[in-house]
């Protein structure tokens, strides 16, 4: 007679939305465009629409946190170019990374450029709504890291 309750918590789990989802239109979810936070100051900051979904794909992040809005806090997405190596360039994108993330946010790695090979660099991929300031600069707040699909329509989650 375990095996009963032991079903049922199971049954529970699964069918118990996850916290932190964010459901997706059908457009959102086909229509999503990559960028490297360079990328993304050059085509998206020069004509920001708030609330456009993106993906960012990155090397890592800045060291320090600072509070945001709305119980967020703000942190710095890196990559670097690799046509400015020499020079030493790095690209940096704020992010407000909410509750739901920040612990995804501490274990990604912090950017230090001089330890990353010229050849092999880690990247990461997180999804985010863009966010504009009263100024019209351009800033993302993450989502969630992947889109799960299933028939109840696409929802981004944090894994």
């Amino acid at each position: 007679m375990r095996i009963i309750p032991s079903l049922f918590l199971a049954l529970l789990l699964v069918a118990t939305p996850g916290r932190a989802q964010e459901k997706l239109t059908f457009d959102e979810s086909n229509e999503v465009k990559t960028y490297t936070p360079a990328q993304f100051e050059k085509e998206m900051a020069a004509d920001p629409k708030e609330g456009t979904l993106v993906r960012i794909k990155f090397n890592g992040r800045t060291a320090t946190l600072s509070n945001g809005p709305d119980g967020t806090k703000v942190g710095y997405l890196e990559s670097r170019d690799p046509n400015f190596y020499n020079n030493g360039n790095t690209y940096q994108l704020a992010a407000q990374v909410p509750a739901a993330g920040l612990q995804w946010f501490q274990h990604v790695g912090i950017f230090v450029y001089d330890t990353f090979d010229k050849v092999t660099l880690k990247s990461y991929v997180v999804y985010g709504r863009v966010k504009v300031d009263a100024s019209g600069t351009a800033s993302i707040r993450l989502v969630g890291t992947e889109i799960k699909h299933d028939l109840d329509g696409d929802t981004i989650v944090w894994n």
